[in-house]
């Protein structure tokens, strides 16, 4: 259990420290990251350019702080909710809550599912 939790925070501190490189080499070649808005990246270099507006500052600057993390090291699956703090170029503070769904495999995460709270609802439709 301690590995996995060590494997999951570890992924996570990635984005406090700006550590794009090292984010990267935590995802399997395969692996998968649905954003927020339910768009998925396949592959390291879809996922990158993805997660490259997190880590370059054009969102501002960023925090993030766990809240509460499940844990199932059996199926190598983790849900950490989490807050972000953002301080704008103006240095206002806004604050988001999310969740992230995490799926490894092994040492290598798989899928990152990225879940937020809105005031509103995302509704697909269903051709």
């Amino acid at each position: 259990m301690k590995l996995f939790e060590d494997r999951v925070l570890k992924f996570m501190e990635r984005f406090n420290i700006g550590d794009l490189d090292s984010t990267m080499s935590d995802f399997a070649e395969e692996g998968k990251y649905i954003d927020e808005f339910g768009n998925t990246y396949s592959g390291k270099v879809q996922i990158r350019k993805a997660l490259t507006p997190i880590f370059d500052g054009s969102y501002g600057a960023l925090a993030y702080t766990i809240e509460d993390m499940i844990l199932d090291p059996e199926n190598e699956k983790a849900l950490v909710t989490w807050s972000l703090n953002i301080t704008g170029s103006d240095s206002a503070v806004s604050r988001m809550r999310g969740l992230d769904v995490l799926e490894f495999d092994g040492d290598k995460l798989k899928l990152k599912n990225c879940y937020i709270k809105a005031k509103e609802v995302l509704i697909e439709a269903i051709t």
